[in-house]
């Protein structure tokens, strides 16, 4: 049988996943070379889709800028001399994705050719073995040759060096670049240099390389078997020179925990690292080994690993094999992973030692389809599309003692996605605010700076357009802002009915424009700040249109003063500062949430000089308001050293019926310096804080600090941060990021805090 795919390029997808899946059951289309009609269009069309790519022993590959296709595999030679089993040249082939067949090819011969072999396992063969390829940047920090193009790479192997009189396995690395006519451009192997002093052991294998902030590392154990710590290497890739050396510790024993093998088992690399979905975190494969005479199995898992140093592993899988396509499981049909055979057959037929699986490179697609080459048995090498939910569904957490991430979320969950957040004309701004409109209708960004208010517009809620002024002036200050529809509507009415802008004007609230209540301002009595005798005002916007931002209309009307009520306001006349005791100031950033048919709003209470705390107030009509109250957190009082410096209060995505808020602490006494949620009933008695991200504390202050508004988007719970707030944090560019939470992960939390 033939199938019209065996001898021509076709490009449309999908013809080549259905010749792929064709290929899976019939033997008639195995190939002795890799194919890159394969590595180019292979998807999976179902959770795992597997092909094999030719008879070759672990082929690597990498999927470059243009189209090119760089693979790369052990090739034997014909005669070895020395007593060697076998001599291996490494051997790269270029292909595009075109068609059109090899471009080029080159050959490394080994690196020691008049080595005698010695019959020890892993000693009988020579020459350069187990290549790994890392797609570069075109410019990296410490390389800035690129050419315009990303079809540079970075190719880790082993082979031998003299040594002491005899011969050690070695680390060796070149740098290389597809140039535009398909031609390889070699830079020169060189071994990877020792590090002050460091004695590297007889055998340096399975290095796995990965690039973290255009800086190209490896690392040398994912758990090494002497101190349980993982460790990488930051490395020149040009020269082979090591440059810094990264320690976790705890991270190889925790590692083996969560993978259940036992002490004797060899945890090692595999793959190279690719960026997970926003970039926060890189994704690896790495294998197990586990021998007991005359039996030998190789399986392989996942691992996530942070993109800073020390670089720790914080997430595994479970180990696993996967079906190839003539095994009795048909490889496009399985859901689950295949269970790991506790010992290899007795007899290897023509296939090998099936029960040997080597990860050996990983390419994440354009269309986010992750794409793992591996070998088995040592005779052949398979492509498997997988679909990336389908892995990391199955990570789990590793629990560090000593590696408490810093900056980085502390839920029990390697999925988080961090992504940055072009702001343009950003300039001094805090105090961000995001407001989602209608679905389909785009995302409003609101800050601000001094006395001013700010308005940004973004239909995907990460790229917003320049800044539109809001407001300005006292009202400006410390403003929270509520996207405002049905009923609550008409309390906006009534305001508006007795505004004279609105009035002259004959402008009316309509149901289809998008409305916006901001609520800000300071107070004061008369003998400080005289400008703030209006007290806290509201404002309102609407018809907020997209195509720049420009407000339509906008009011504001006073609603209400700081003093009596029972606001809460304890800082007294100390140390010649003002006495503010009786007369709310209203310095701290506001939050307002419409819930249950009325406005609830959240301020800071100044406990006393020093100790920030919440209080809150509600009204059904923006005219009367309950008497103010101090929240409840986990049935504490407020604590002499604990500063919340705002409380950001949102309808709960997960829970209708709650509510959830996101907070600056700085709780010295606890050790307590984060970004935290916490949830509620009935907004105001809330549940045990749940840290979710470090921030350094400034004295009694955060760096960082969230943006107001969380909310659900499709599978997602998404959290905004502004990273070093100006006027609090002194060094480090302020930058705002979005984490994007998994809704299930988010549910969890909030259902286990309300139980609590």
């Amino acid at each position: 049988m033939v199938h019209p795919c065996t001898h021509a390029w076709y490009p449309g997808c999908s013809l080549c996943v259905l010749c792929f899946i064709l290929r899976t059951v019939d033997a008639t289309c195995a190939t002795t070379q890799p194919d890159a009609e394969r590595v180019c269009c292979l998807r999976a069309a179902t959770n795992v889709t597997t092909v094999q790519v030719g008879h070759v022993v672990n082929m690597a590959h990498a999927v470059l800028a243009g189209g090119w296709v760089l693979t790369t595999f052990k090739a034997k030679r014909a005669s070895s001399p020395g007593g060697c089993k076998a001599t291996y040249d490494l051997q790269l082939e270029v292909r595009s994705c075109a068609g059109q067949g090899i471009f080029d090819r080159v050959r490394l011969g080994p690196a020691a050719p008049g080595r005698s072999c010695k019959d020890v396992r892993s000693w009988r063969s020579n020459g350069p073995e187990d290549a790994r390829i890392s797609a570069l940047p075109d410019v990296l920090d410490d390389d800035a040759s690129g050419d315009g193009g990303s079809r540079r790479f970075w190719v880790l192997y082993n082979d031998f060096v003299p040594r002491d009189g005899d011969y050690a396995r070695f680390q060796f690395g070149l740098v290389g670049r597809v140039l535009k006519n398909g031609t390889l451009a070699l830079g020169v192997p060189r071994p990877l240099g020792d590090w002050n002093g460091t004695t590297w052991g007889p055998q340096e294998k399975n290095w796995a390389p990965f690039v973290a902030g255009r800086r190209t590392y490896a690392h040398q154990w994912l758990a090494d078997p002497k101190t349980g710590s993982s460790v990488a290497y930051r490395v020149h890739a040009p020269s082979g020179t090591l440059l810094e050396r990264h320690v976790c510790a705890e991270a190889g024993t925790a590692l083996r925990a969560a993978l259940h093998v036992n002490r004797n088992a060899w945890i090692a690399g595999g793959t190279n690292a690719v960026p997970m979905r926003g970039g926060a975190r890189l994704l690896a494969l790495g294998h197990t080994f586990a021998a007991t005479r005359p039996y030998r199995v190789y399986a392989s898992f996942a691992y996530v690993v942070d993109t800073r140093a020390p670089f720790c592993v914080r997430a595994a899988t479970p180990p696993f094999h996967l079906a190839a396509p003539n095994d009795a499981v048909s490889a496009s049909d399985t859901r689950d992973p295949l269970r790991v055979p506790t010992r290899s057959i007795s007899h290897m037929g023509p296939l090998g030692n099936t029960n040997i699986q080597f990860p050996m490179s990983l390419v994440l697609t354009s269309d986010e389809t992750l794409q793992l080459a591996w070998g088995r048995g040592d005779r052949a090498s398979h492509l498997s599309a997988l679909h990336p939910e389908w892995l990391t569904s199955r990570l789990k957490h590793l629990h560090l003692r000593n590696h408490t991430r810093r900056p980085g979320f502390w839920f029990d969950d390697a999925r988080i996605i961090e992504q940055d957040v072009p702001v343009r004309q950003f300039a001094g701004e805090r105090y961000f605010t995001v407001v989602r409109d209608a679905p389909g209708r785009g995302w409003w960004l609101l800050s601000r700076r001094a006395r001013a208010l700010f308005l940004r517009w973004s239909s995907d809620g990460l790229e917003f357009s320049n800044r539109k002024l809001v407001l300005e002036g006292d009202a400006a200050c410390n403003a929270a802002a509520l996207q405002v529809q049905g009923i609550a509507l008409v309390a906006l009415r009534a305001i508006a009915a007795r505004n004279p802008l609105v009035a002259t004007n004959g402008t009316a609230f309509r149901g289809d424009w998008t409305h916006v209540l901001v609520v800000g301002g300071k107070s004061g009595d008369g003998s400080f700040a005289p400008h703030r005798r209006d007290g806290v005002r509201g404002a309102v916007a609407f018809d907020l249109d997209p195509s720049g931002g420009v407000l339509r209309e906008t009011f504001t009307k006073p609603l209400f003063q700081g003093n009596g009520n029972g606001c809460v306001e304890g800082r007294g006349a100390a140390l010649g500062k003002h006495d503010f005791r009786g007369w709310c100031e209203f310095d701290g950033r506001f939050s307002l949430v419409y819930w249950r048919d009325a406005f609830v709003l959240y301020a800071r209470a100044n406990v006393r000089w020093g100790t920030r705390s919440v209080q809150m107030t509600r009204s059904s009509d923006l005219e009367t308001w309950d008497p103010w109250r101090l929240i409840d957190i986990d049935g504490s009082s407020p604590d002499a050293d604990r500063n919340i410096y705002f409380f950001g209060v949102s309808a709960n995505p997960v829970d209708a019926d709650s509510l959830v808020a996101v907070l600056p602490v700085n709780h010295p006494r606890a050790g307590l310096s984060a970004i935290c949620l916490t949830f509620s009933r009935d907004g105001t008695r809330w549940s045990p804080l749940v840290p979710l991200l470090a921030t350094k504390p400034i004295g009694p202050r955060t760096a960082d600090h969230p943006a107001i508004g969380i909310f659900s988007d499709g599978d997602d719970v998404l959290v905004y941060v502004q990273t070093n707030v100006p006027g609090i944090a002194t060094q480090g560019a302020s930058r705002l990021r979005r984490y994007a939470i998994p809704f299930a992960v988010f549910k969890a939390t909030s259902t286990r805090a309300l139980l609590d």
